[in-house]
């Protein structure tokens, strides 16, 4: 026993090379059936063949007979005896060429012509035509030849005067024992092609030399089935049969066998035109034509007595495969019978064992349950404890931001108030002299300065207003507007440069629109603190886009963040100010703003020096809905 069986379990070895046996025999069967089939197929090809060759020879000969007794009937004239033995006479000549053309017209013939014994054309029913037989010298012709020898010609070619090709027809013309001419007739085979062509056979015609000459292909006329010899090409070239064509050879080769039905042949694909893309098999079956040298071939196609063939195979196939199935779900369903009791009992010992695990499974899930629904509620109300808390804390930066501003503020609004005790007392001196003037003048003054006292004290109500986060389409340059306008003041008191590189359309943003006016105050007033006491005070605001996001950037040229704290910037409390100028809240808060907005806040140091912090927000579409 070979050492892979002895591995396998008892009777295993053995069922195995059972199955290798049967899927071997299975694979013999659809072979033979295959080859059967395909026999078949060509003895069944061959058969028709047959039958279709005799129906071509039948037309053949019955298309050859129609116009073999004419020329002896045109021979039999008078005149055509008269104008031979007087040529010059241009009267008999003519008389014979209309005797010529009268009796072509009726027999539908290609041309009817008639030779001295030198080959030289006397009379033709194409004597009025463009292209006329009339003085052409056709000595060199075999059909001529053999008429002027006191015999039949025929003889296929192609016409060196009008380029057609047709069959020819000749006899001697004889009085009283001596040869006077030839009388030729030229008739058109098309018939037969066109008659071929329509049908689906693939069936030519070659002569002695193994020219095709007719053919249901266009492509085959006039090439050849074998190497010619060099006599036959000899030959072709003095009687200039297919004169002007080229006489190359037909793809054909002979396949590895032979059949009783004819030779198995290869062709290239010219046998269908060219459409086809690849050689083809066909059965070739070649059959004399009486009384000439020519062979009629016929080629069956093999293609459907191979598809045959194939579809028997997959049928076998099939078959043998539903066979060998059935008897493979027999044993398999006889070992699951034998094994079902077993199973049956393991699986309701199991089922029990189930059920009790089941049961334990589902109470430890109960109580787990429980204790998660309680987790719940605990993280929700510690949720709505931290909202409060952070609602709280970033109304403690607002407040926070307002009292570092509170100082500027209160300079900015006393001037004005002072301005305005002036101007109304100076209208009232004006009023008493009558300087009503003077007096519109300084009332328009008053209402410019109301109307900038009161725009800051509304956008600082804005800004301190507690509110709750709500997401809206936020325009962005009209909010870093309202964040500038309320450190204005600052700026100015600072003596500080201010430089905005905002795009000329207007982006959005999704976020609540105080929260982010609060994110760019406290990012403003850190800039305004870290330039405070450098030489240069500077701060950048510029707003870009990459189509998705809005990228918000305050730069200052202050001394830049320690490297060490850049990572604690964002941490609650830690502040590197003076106490008494903030709780170390302000970034903290911004961060958490930016963070529920889909956003990130993101602070490093700038290559031309200071601290640049970036704010990025989903780009928004313009006028979309609040969220």
């Amino acid at each position: 026993m070979r050492p892979w069986a002895m591995r396998l379990p008892q009777g295993t070895a053995y069922r195995l090379l059972l199955w290798v046996v049967a899927c071997g025999l299975a694979v013999v069967t659809v072979l033979i059936v295959h080859a059967r089939t395909l026999q078949a197929g060509i003895e069944e090809l061959g058969t028709q063949g047959r039958q279709r060759i005799a129906v071509y020879l039948q037309s053949i000969k019955g298309e050859l007979a129609r116009y073999d007794y004419l020329p002896a009937v045109l021979a039999l004239s008078d005149d055509v005896a008269a104008m031979l033995r007087f040529p010059a006479d241009s009267e008999l000549r003519e008389n014979v060429n209309n005797y010529l053309r009268r009796v072509n017209d009726n027999a539908r013939s290609s041309a009817a012509y008639i030779l001295d014994l030198d080959g030289v054309t006397l009379a033709a029913s194409n004597s009025n035509d463009p292209i006329s037989f009339v003085g052409v010298d056709l000595s060199y012709r075999p059909y001529f030849q053999n008429a002027s020898k006191g015999t039949h010609g025929r003889f296929y070619a192609i016409g060196t005067t009008s380029g057609v090709p047709g069959y020819f027809y000749a006899i001697p013309i004889v009085r009283n024992g001596a040869t006077l001419g030839v009388m030729a007739l030229k008739v058109s085979l098309d018939s037969l092609e066109a008659t071929w062509k329509s049908g689906s056979d693939v069936v030519s015609i070659a002569d002695g030399n193994g020219v095709v000459f007719l053919s249901s292909l266009p492509s085959w006329k006039y090439r050849t089935l074998e190497p010619l010899a060099s006599t036959a090409i000899e030959q072709i070239h003095d009687s200039r049969q297919y004169d002007g064509a080229v006489l190359t050879q037909v793809g054909i080769s002979k396949a590895s066998r032979s059949t009783e039905q004819g030779q198995i042949v290869r062709i290239d694909p010219s046998i269908n035109g060219g459409a086809a893309t690849a050689t083809r098999d066909y059965l070739e079956q070649r059959r004399p034509v009486p009384e000439t040298d020519w062979q009629l071939l016929l080629f069956s196609d093999l293609a459907p007595a191979r598809a045959s063939a194939r579809d028997a195979a997959v049928i076998a196939a099939f078959a043998c495969g539903f066979t060998l199935l059935l008897a493979l779900y027999l044993t398999h369903r006889w070992q699951a019978l034998a094994t079902e009791a077993a199973a049956k009992r393991a699986l309701e010992e199991a089922n029990d064992r189930l059920e009790h695990e089941v049961a334990e499974r589902t109470a430890d899930l109960r109580q787990t349950n429980q204790h998660l629904e309680c987790e719940v509620e605990e993280r929700k109300r510690t949720e709505v404890v931290l909202r409060e808390a952070q609602d709280g804390l970033v109304q403690a930066g607002k407040m926070a931001a307002l009292g570092q501003m509170s100082a500027v503020v209160t300079h900015e609004l006393n001037q004005p108030l002072a301005a305005l005790r002036t101007l109304s007392d100076n209208a009232q001196v004006l009023l008493k002299r009558t300087r009503f003037e003077e007096v519109q003048k300084n009332l328009s003054l008053i209402t410019d300065m109301i109307v900038r006292m009161g725009s800051i004290t509304a956008q600082l109500r804005s800004f301190s207003r507690k509110t709750t986060p709500h997401l809206a389409t936020v325009p962005v340059k009209r909010a870093v507007s309202s964040a500038l306008f309320l450190i204005e003041q600052q700026l100015q008191a600072e003596n500080i440069t201010l430089h905005q590189d905002l795009p000329q359309e207007e982006l959005f943003v999704q976020c609540d629109t105080h929260r982010l006016e609060q994110v760019l105050v406290n990012l403003l007033t850190n800039a305004v603190d870290a330039v405070g006491q450098c030489p240069t005070r500077r701060i950048d605001v510029r707003v870009t886009t990459d189509g998705t996001r809005v990228s918000i950037t305050v730069r200052d040229s202050g001394k830049g963040i320690p490297p060490d704290l850049l990572s604690r910037l964002f941490d609650p409390f830690f502040t590197t100010k003076d106490s008494s100028a903030g709780l170390g809240l302000g970034l903290t808060i911004a961060q958490e703003i930016v963070r529920a907005a889909g956003g990130t806040l993101q602070a490093t140091n700038s290559p031309q020096g200071g601290a640049e912090f970036r704010v990025e927000l989903p780009l928004a579409p313009a006028g979309g809905a609040d969220v």
